[in-house]
């Protein structure tokens, strides 16, 4: 009888221990891994995850050179358009005094005057936060929290500001529901 089906988790370990060299190498292919310092290789490319005194992640190459984060081409393209659509979309209800936000399958809310302005207001910090992913992916420096703090900061007031905007539209009667 095969040893394998007696002991699951053998079999389970075994599995998770080729998972990790499967990872290894894969890291160990990767030779040259820009770094923030110019262009320099990181010798091995073995990265380590680690938190810096402020708290903030990075990763650190085997020779201690810093790397910087990665975001998939896919990812930054998608946040780009989302971005610009959302301040695109959000100008133009603006111009028509007629801000419509979708909040179900066939219910709108039609937002006008200030409640329309602080509803873009909350589009635009949306949009900073979807920027803020691409805009760290480009900066080669060692300051992730900065675009951490960012993102988070431009989501919380974005809420904020959702939240107000509904408020001051139902209040004022700046608001419609079709």
């Amino acid at each position: 009888m095969n040893e394998e089906l007696q002991y699951p988790s053998d079999v389970a370990q075994k599995r998770r221990q080729e998972a990790i060299e499967r990872i290894n190498k894969d890291l160990k292919a990767v030779d040259d891994v820009p770094s923030n310092t110019g262009n320099q290789s990181s010798g091995t490319g073995v990265l380590t995850k680690s938190e810096s005194s402020d708290g903030s992640p990075g990763y650190i190459a085997a020779d201690g050179t810093y790397v910087p984060n990665r975001v998939a081409l896919k990812s930054r393209i998608a946040n780009c358009q989302l971005s610009l659509g959302m301040i695109a979309y959000g100008f133009w209800g603006i111009r028509r005094d007629d801000l419509i936000v979708p909040i179900a399958k066939r219910t709108a809310s039609h937002f006008h005057s200030i409640a329309a302005w602080i509803m873009y207001a909350a589009m635009l910090c949306a949009s900073v936060h979807l920027a803020a992913v691409v805009m760290d992916h480009y900066d080669r420096r060692n300051n992730e929290h900065i675009y951490q703090r960012l993102g988070e900061l431009s989501r919380k007031i974005g809420w904020v500001l959702f939240g107000i905007a509904f408020i001051v539209g139902l209040t004022h009667h700046q608001i419609e529901f079709r």
